[in-house]
């Protein structure tokens, strides 16, 4: 009988739809908005960026909730009340006319972008997917990268030619147009609502394995979800000193990285480059994101997280330094390479090391608290960069710190403790010292 394709797949490419407008439409875009919105209402860039400070902020206070939402309720639903609220939000910038409204929007923006965010995507292809789960995460992430590489440059080419108001429009419709379909028609909560389990066959010791979705549907042996996976509850994870290491990593790497990313397109035109060639070079940088997406999501199924997240780290030190000191077309590609093969890995790697470290049992909750942390770094570089370029005339200043930082984040990785640990037989984690059976 010919085996159909598990329909987890299916849920990793409304997943990856939702990310490829996250990405491409809301947040890498800001960049080229950034300075079009400075010039149009003489609004400074650290005016300009606190909009995305904002955004950011909703989505670090609410990634508790929509972890616990995701939960609760299924990321389905969660995810598309935040795809009706972003798009929403895109159609009301384009009449927008004085600061506090701008603010207002993004206020809104954040609160679509949290609940569209790594935690539902990271619930939801946690419950369909086990064995391969790292392998899907990344396959979904590249929506981000794939997002940046073709958004970015045409959100340039909008603004270029029809203006920044019926920019926010059409990117507003397009988000509506690609995400509500993906939502509706293609994700699902879990596989037990389609008689199936994570990765689409029936346990070895069930004596029917590898069964294919409609046989597995037609036997009607798949069991009901476990009351309680394994894995620490959150109450348990806050009480692990490893959890705060890890949150604090993931501020600093949030911190660290972002000011580069955001003001990559007024930096390289500051020093003579055009719009288009400082668009272009953040697509190309968000597009190599794509492929370590991917890379570090296959990778992690078959090394430690650790170092692969450690090595991760080192490379977005490496990709600012080059920010700093390029000064040719040559080295902005070198740049692009090195910077987005740092940043794709970041929220891959963040996801599978908190199902690994912590467990199934309150991923959602535990990750959106990770992930809090996370944002509240994110919260803080965009206007801080925006601030010290204000004060200083440069970006040295904002670049230079982010570095050390970065690399802080690395060290505190490679020094937190594991709160729990995974075997080959047992996928699942379980405590520490624990004896497996």
């Amino acid at each position: 009988m010919k085996r159909k394709i598990f329909f987890g797949w299916w849920v990793v490419l409304a997943c990856g739809i939702a990310m490829f407008a996250r990405g491409g439409i809301v947040f890498y875009p800001f960049s080229v908005f950034l300075k079009e919105l400075t010039q149009a209402f003489d609004w400074s860039r650290g005016e300009v960026s606190l909009a995305l400070t904002i955004q950011t902020t909703m989505m670090a206070l609410l990634s508790p909730v929509a972890g616990l939402l995701s939960d609760k309720r299924g990321p389905r639903q969660v995810m598309l009340a935040g795809c009706l609220a972003l798009g929403a939000a895109y159609l009301a910038l384009s009449r927008m006319d004085a600061l506090w409204q701008f603010y207002l929007l993004y206020f809104i923006i954040g609160v679509g972008y949290a609940i569209v965010g790594p935690v539902s995507v990271g619930v939801a292809i946690s419950n369909w997917f086990s064995r391969y789960r790292g392998t899907a995460l990344g396959t979904a992430a590249i929506g981000i990268g794939i997002g940046g590489f073709i958004g970015v440059p045409l959100t340039e080419r909008l603004v270029a030619t029809l203006g920044w108001r019926w920019a926010y429009l059409g990117l507003g419709l397009l988000l509506w147009a690609m995400t509500l379909p993906a939502m509706t028609l293609l994700m699902r909560n879990r596989p037990e609502e389609r008689g199936l389990l994570p990765d689409g066959a029936l346990p070895p010791d069930s004596g029917n394995p590898g069964l294919s979705e409609e046989e597995t549907r037609q036997k009607g042996t798949a069991p009901k979800p476990p009351v309680r996976p394994a894995g620490l509850s959150r109450a348990e994870a806050l009480r692990c000193p490893g959890f705060w290491i890890l949150a604090f990593a993931f501020f600093l790497i949030g911190l660290g990285n972002i000011a580069a990313m955001v003001h990559q397109v007024p930096c390289l035109t500051d020093r003579g480059f055009s719009t288009r060639t400082a668009a272009f070079i953040l697509g190309l940088t968000i597009g190599f994101s794509s492929f370590a997406r991917f890379g570090f999501g296959l990778l992690a199924d078959r090394v430690n997280l650790r170092l692969a997240t450690v090595l991760d780290y080192l490379l977005v030190a490496a990709g600012i330094a080059l920010l700093l000191v390029a000064s040719s077309v040559w080295m902005l590609y070198l740049f692009a390479v090195v910077m987005g093969l740092g940043v794709g890995g970041i929220v891959v790697l963040m996801t599978l090391i908190t199902r690994q470290w912590f467990g199934a049992a309150a991923y959602g909750e535990i990750f959106g608290y990770l992930h809090l942390a996370f944002v509240a770094g994110i919260a803080l570089g965009p206007v801080l960069a925006g601030y010290i370029f204000d004060i200083t005339g440069a970006y040295t200043w904002a670049f230079v710190p982010g570095i050390a930082l970065v690399l802080l984040a690395a060290l505190a990785i490679s020094l937190a403790r594991v709160p729990l640990h995974a075997t080959a037989e047992h996928p699942e984690v379980v405590l520490v010292g624990q004896v497996v059976k």
